[in-house]
């Protein structure tokens, strides 16, 4: 009788896909200033990301995620609005966010 030996699997290379997304994101979004609130909205992997935060301080006042562009600037805008007027403002926050300039950047 033969004596038995191991089998041992052959190591073969493993060939990756090239994932251009994998290498780098470029980031996109919009940045507006409105009474003494700067708001900015960013495009992440999956949702926009909006921060409001004051003019003079870096600390953010509020942070959310949205899935679209409109809903996050609404969201921007809605939360300014609230701050400053309370519930009673007199603008809703989609008409705000459509008249405030925002201003891309790659």
């Amino acid at each position: 009788m033969t004596p038995m030996t191991q089998c041992q699997p052959a190591t073969v290379p493993v060939h990756k896909a090239f994932d251009p997304v994998a290498l780098f994101q470029i980031r996109r979004g919009y940045r507006a200033n409105w009474n003494d609130l700067r708001f900015s909205v960013e495009l992440d992997a999956e949702q926009w990301t909006l921060r409001v935060q004051g003019c003079s301080e870096e600390r953010v006042l509020y942070s959310g995620r949205r899935g679209s562009l409109g809903a996050a600037k609404t969201a921007a805008a809605e939360f300014a609005l609230f701050r400053q007027g309370g519930i009673g403002y007199c603008q809703s926050p989609e008409a705000l966010a459509g008249r405030i300039e925002w201003k891309e950047y790659w």
